[in-house]
């Protein structure tokens, strides 16, 4: 019996390099690193902080009774881990913790350790979701604002090389929930909707250190001819960006398991972002004969290629 033709060839374990050469300064020491800021997080309702929005963000403030975050989640989440709220989902509880505590923003705050700043080092944080808008704050420095960041399922990423150091940096969010009639979490309407509306930092937030150039929004696109099953076209893409303020040229390489390896000479002004794509029409290698496909248990091998 055939397999099902549906099933096409998975790649996966993207790991591509540029490497830099001239028009760009410093050495090959950048650290690239993709950082989850998962632990370590602290949390407290602006109702109960005095302080200027930007010494919460300095490694001055000492945060007083804050309460542990969990992050990814909620604020009532992280309210309900600390046992300030108990057994919520017994009886009527839910509906007994009071809207009126989240009418007012939340800060979350966490400190994070660099040591890398060789020449063309790049530092960006990226948030997967927050609901429903903040204001963001990094060693006593705004480098977000809630007029323009906002959207439950919008994914945000700051340079924040200009305001990062050696040692010790803070970051602090000012959180604030969603308004009615925005587009937020919701809940069917059989689920008691919390008394936060979910607002917090509810998806991961990543730390990326890069060189000077960064590889960004990898994607593959595979064509299988689903009547034989025996040859599939390849094409890959991706973002290119230059966080420097000169231009710089480079190579890229690329390589599918050990037979396939591909480069791509790229050149990139200062500043600017490229979509950089590779295709059979340009590199014979991805048109590929008896390719090894992804199947589920019951029709086969789970056959997976590294990138």
């Amino acid at each position: 019996m055939m397999k099902d033709p549906v099933n096409r060839l998975l790649l996966c374990i993207l790991s591509l390099a540029l490497m830099a050469m001239a028009g760009c300064s410093g050495g090959n020491g950048w650290t690239v690193k993709d950082r989850q800021l998962q632990s370590g997080w602290q949390l407290q309702s602006s109702a109960g902080v005095t302080a200027g929005d930007e010494q919460v963000s300095t490694p001055g403030f000492i945060p007083q009774n804050w309460y542990a975050a969990e992050i990814p989640g909620s604020v009532l989440g992280s309210l309900v881990a600390d046992s300030v709220y108990k057994n919520i989902f017994f009886h009527r509880n839910l509906e007994k913790i009071p809207d009126s505590l989240f009418n007012v923003p939340w800060w979350y705050r966490r400190a994070f350790e660099l040591t890398n700043f060789d020449s063309g080092q790049v530092y960006r944080l990226r948030f997967n979701g927050i609901s429903y808008r903040a204001d963001i704050w990094l060693n006593g420095k705004k480098i977000a604002a809630a007029d323009t960041l906002a959207g439950s399922f919008r994914q945000y990423t700051i340079n924040i090389t200009p305001y990062v150091k050696t040692g010790e940096n803070v970051l602090a969010l000012k959180v604030t929930r969603a308004k009615a009639g925005e587009l937020n979490i919701g809940f069917v309407d059989w689920n008691p909707e919390p008394a936060d509306h979910n607002m917090g930092i509810w998806r991961s937030v990543h730390l990326l250190a890069t060189g000077p150039v960064s590889i960004e929004k990898p994607f593959v696109k595979t064509r299988v001819d689903t009547a034989t099953l025996e040859h599939a076209d390849i094409s890959l893409s991706l973002m290119l960006h230059n966080y420097s303020d000169k231009a710089i040229n480079g190579t890229l390489k690329a390589a599918i398991g050990k037979d396939i390896h591909l480069s791509k000479v790229v050149a990139l002004e200062a500043g600017e972002s490229k979509k950089i794509s590779l295709d059979p029409a340009e590199y014979a290698a991805l048109s590929m004969d008896h390719p090894r496909l992804w199947w589920t248990r019951a029709l086969g091998k789970p056959n997976l290629y590294s990138l």
